[in-house]
């Protein structure tokens, strides 16, 4: 809000330079916020994913304990050996997504900490500028009252 409003105050004043430069800003801003709601979502995507892997595991179990009491508590050696197969196929699938989604959440999250980190030198570069313009100012406006 306080950087909103000195861009308010430098459009106002005509500086346009300034005003340029922190329209920039505000673009990149932007454009990071995009980034992180896009992270937001694969993280949300993820979730409802786990959540519906963890429905079907609580079925299959569900339909085991069915088939084992169907057979007076004895599952069928193969059909057992095929079904655990089956979900440490799953597993290892889910593990490796899971894995790729966290490597491409690592590497975006590296280059917005980039970009922030630069963003942040230069907004300090221009605060920097602005207090030296802001001395220098009242400098000239003492020398002026003293050379009346």
């Amino acid at each position: 809000q306080e950087l909103e409003g000195r861009h308010a105050l430098w459009q106002s004043s005509g500086n346009a330079r300034n005003a340029l430069v922190w329209e920039k800003k505000l673009h990149q801003l932007f454009e990071e916020s995009t980034a992180l709601e896009r992270s937001l979502e694969t993280c949300r995507a993820l979730s409802a994913r786990v959540g519906q892997e963890e429905a079907q595991r609580q079925e299959l179990l569900q339909r085991r304990k069915q088939m084992g009491a169907g057979r007076n508590g004895v599952l069928d050696v193969e059909t057992a050996d095929l079904e655990a197969k089956e979900r440490v196929r799953r597993s290892k699938q889910v593990a490796e997504e899971a894995y790729q989604t966290g490597v491409a959440t690592l590497a975006a999250m590296a280059g917005q900490r980039d970009v922030l980190k630069n963003a942040h030198r230069k907004v300090l570069d221009v605060l920097n500028t602005v207090g030296m313009s802001d001395s220098v100012l009242r400098i000239a406006e003492r020398r002026i009252s003293v050379d009346k």
